[in-house]
């Protein structure tokens, strides 16, 4: 998967600041190592920069799930059936759109739709607010 625009910056914040050319070495137990992978994983980032960022005082949030990155897939898509709307109805005449919206079957099956988007965005967000894993 690609790295998001936020991940890059924050990377390359850290890389701007000053290059890290010191090492430590940590000892611990073979478990402990690889849940701390399995960790790093769920943040695509690698186990350096996972430890590292738990050392400065940063809790790296996991990555978005497939589904999670479904819907935001589906959820970019309403924006975009929105402005396409919104631009289709100013074109429109006043007429045309007072006839449109006089429409009780079209303003139902629109009520519909918008609802079922609030609740698609509501799903989204409670989604990312879950706690975080790590």
């Amino acid at each position: 998967m690609k790295k998001t625009s936020t991940q890059n910056k924050s990377q390359k914040r850290l890389e701007d600041k000053q290059k890290r050319t010191a090492t430590i070495t940590l000892r611990t137990t073979p478990e402990i190592k690889a849940d701390l992978k399995l960790k790093a994983k769920a943040c695509k980032q690698s186990l350096s920069n996972y430890i590292y960022s738990q050392i400065c005082g940063y809790e790296p949030k996991s990555a978005m799930t497939p589904e999670q990155e479904h819907k935001l897939d589906e959820l970019i898509a309403v924006r975009r059936d929105r402005a396409n709307i919104s631009n289709a109805l100013k074109g429109m005449g006043k007429e045309a759109r007072k006839a449109l919206f006089n429409n009780e079957n079209f303003m139902r099956r629109w009520k519909d739709n918008v609802d079922a988007e609030h609740d698609a965005l509501n799903e989204l967000i409670k989604s990312f607010t879950k706690p975080n894993a790590l």
